[in-house]
């Protein structure tokens, strides 16, 4: 015969982990879904940033969210040679938003100060715009509790 480690044989002879097993198995699989537009999130260009997609809901009262409307069409097709240029997920949605309203300007499209300043530089998403979904890191020195909680 062959030697079996007496917790290998407990737990492979074990009704319980056996049956959890089965469960697992007999489960159906999540399964990826696709996004579907209707899920997704509608855009307003007149309520919605551009490059942002956050409104203002201090209706200007702040600076930092102030909402500056698009006027020429000179600036639409700034932005769109920006987006090629810079190749990445936000440029692609931005791009995704200009394709879909070619003329922005009779669209009455608006846009953060900020938002516009850091999409033209090739920096991120400003953090007082980022969607309310993503993780935002934690400035400043971690608190250690351990050792505070000893004194």
């Amino acid at each position: 015969g062959q030697v079996v480690h007496v917790h290998c044989k407990k737990e492979y002879t074990n009704t319980n982990v056996i049956s959890a097993l089965k469960r697992k198995l007999s489960a159906p699989a999540e399964r990826n879904s696709k996004n579907l537009r209707s899920q997704e999130v509608k855009f307003n260009y007149k309520t919605n940033c551009l490059f942002c997609g956050q409104g203002d809901p201090y209706q200007g009262r702040k600076t930092d969210f102030k909402l500056n409307p698009i006027m020429t069409l000179d600036y639409s097709s700034a932005c769109l040679k920006i987006c090629d240029k810079l190749n990445s997920p936000w440029s692609d949605e931005v791009k995704d938003r200009m394709l879909f309203c070619p003329d922005l300007p009779a669209a009455d499209a608006v846009y953060h100060k900020v938002c516009s300043t850091n999409f033209r530089t090739g920096r991120d998403v400003p953090r007082i715009f980022e969607q309310s979904g993503s993780k935002v890191k934690k400035c400043g020195k971690a608190t250690r509790r351990r050792k505070g909680e000893c004194f």
